[in-house]
């Protein structure tokens, strides 16, 4: 239960980092929420000594509730609202709210706050401490990570999700689809991206590394906050839907890896079911009890026994010595098209208008 969390320990006091931070909350037919998060959010921006300034960018993805209507109220100096006439997806809404972001660092979160708002304070400090980073993840997966009232099934789906998906970039990570990252301005602003839904994300990091840009991941605390209007058979066909998206995405970034692993599978399986032939074929020249016997007869013996072994494993060895090849021009063909990418990046941020403050 929420009472049983232990508030995480950031300091506050005595520190800055002396720049002004944007907030970006992407948001959908939040009408029981949203007000409260807007309030929660300002109340700890004000409260926090890390910053010199800040501001609260929510953007209205297309809501069908009465978001708009409330959003409408709370727009201040500091409180802007992006609205869109209708939904287009969390990528879209977080590229809107960068695009009007005035601060220094960019900090993205969950309209329903199922992470603390202590993090935001994390990130800055870590930007603090380590002034090169450039990009700071918070994971709930990674060690020191906690994660309280997430459905089981869920949880494994979503681990195991993030396990495989993070496998497809050179950076380990714990957590590749969370939407909580503190970035820095200009890396953010001058990454072109295209994606409009939950792969902006993966879309995100991919173009990151092309940059080389400095990633770090830290600890985080999940709390896990059901919608009671969203059934469960709902839920879990949602996850279903964005894991398999997420998948195939990973895929289009890394079309190799499935190969590698295939090849590696096969290989093995094709050592195996040529020992297990071999092996027979020394069993049959030990029971001729014959130093003479011929090699070519045992194997013809063993072969009229088991033949099923024989071509399991020379398939499996033919196989993979092909998907190894296969994998190979693959993997040449995706560093030719990443460097083409990272020129035609290189390209876009040359040709940046001057951000006038």
């Amino acid at each position: 239960m929420q009472s049983q969390v232990e508030p995480l320990k950031i300091v506050k006091e005595n520190i800055s980092i002396k720049g002004r931070v944007s907030i970006i909350i992407p948001c959908y037919n939040e009408e029981r929420k949203i007000t409260s998060t807007v309030e929660k959010v300002e109340r700890y921006l004000t409260d926090l000594k890390l910053i010199s300034s800040w501001e609260i960018i929510i953007v209205n993805d297309g809501s069908t509730d009465t978001t708009p209507d409330i959003l409408k109220d709370i727009v201040a100096n500091s409180i802007k609202v992006i609205s869109f006439l209708s939904n287009q997806g969390r990528g879209a809404a977080i590229k809107a709210g960068v695009q009007v972001a005035t601060g220094e660092f960019i900090i993205t979160i969950d309209a329903d706050l199922s992470y603390d708002l202590d993090h935001i304070g994390q990130i800055l400090e870590e930007f603090r401490k380590e002034p090169n980073t450039d990009v700071v993840i918070v994971s709930a997966y990674m060690k020191g990570g906690r994660v309280f009232g997430v459905p089981l099934k869920r949880l494994l789906l979503s681990r195991i999700a993030n396990g495989i998906l993070s496998r497809f970039f050179r950076q380990k990570l714990s957590t590749v689809t969370c939407v909580l990252r503190g970035y820095k301005s200009e890396i953010i602003k001058n990454l072109f991206l295209i994606e409009k839904g939950k792969e902006f994300h993966l879309e995100v990091l991919s173009k990151l590394f092309l940059n080389e840009a400095k990633i770090k991941e830290i600890p985080g605390r999940l709390v896990w906050k059901r919608e009671k209007t969203e059934t469960k058979t709902s839920r879990n066909l949602n996850l279903i839907k964005s894991s398999r998206s997420h998948l195939l995405y990973a895929l289009a970034i890394k079309p190799h890896s499935i190969f590698k692993y295939a090849t590696i599978g096969l290989l093995v399986f094709g050592l195996y079911e040529t020992f297990v032939f071999s092996s027979q074929v020394i069993q049959v020249l030990e029971l001729n009890n014959q130093m003479s016997a011929s090699l070519w007869l045992a194997m013809k013996k063993t072969f009229n026994h088991s033949p099923h072994t024989f071509f399991l494993g020379l398939g499996s060895l033919i196989l993979s010595l092909n998907m190894f090849f296969f994998s190979l021009i693959i993997y040449i063909l995706r560093i030719n098209h990443e460097n083409m990418l990272r020129h035609l990046l290189a390209i876009y941020e040359k040709n940046q208008p001057p951000t006038v403050d």
